[in-house]
């Protein structure tokens, strides 16, 4: 079974505001210096996307998780689930790179 197509707007505007949630505001700032949320930019931007450009196994199940959310709710029910997930990711990341491989 194929996975479902995917389009730009839906899981993007949703992670997007959902990982900016959980940050203090830093307008222009270079992301790339933090690599928990480097590695969740590009898992949010190959959900979106779907191109290639990044390495990311993790995006398909993302993509499912924010479109099924975004069936159930408004997008501020959606943004009220989803902050605990990248909160989660964001940790699990920064764990990742703090230990130099995947956490337990």
């Amino acid at each position: 079974m194929s996975a479902p197509a995917r389009s730009a707007a839906a899981p993007t505007s949703a992670t997007t505001t959902a990982t900016a949630a959980s940050r203090p505001s830093c307008a222009g700032c270079d992301l790339t210096a933090d690599p928990a949320l480097e590695r969740i930019a590009e898992i949010i931007h190959e959900a979106g996307l779907d191109d290639e450009r990044f390495d990311a196994p993790e995006a398909p199940g993302l993509d499912v998780v924010l479109r099924g959310l975004s069936m159930i709710g408004d997008d501020e029910h959606t943004m009220t689930i989803t902050k605990p997930v990248f909160d989660g990711l964001d940790e699990y990341y920064r764990r990742a790179t703090l230990l130099g491989r995947e956490p337990a």
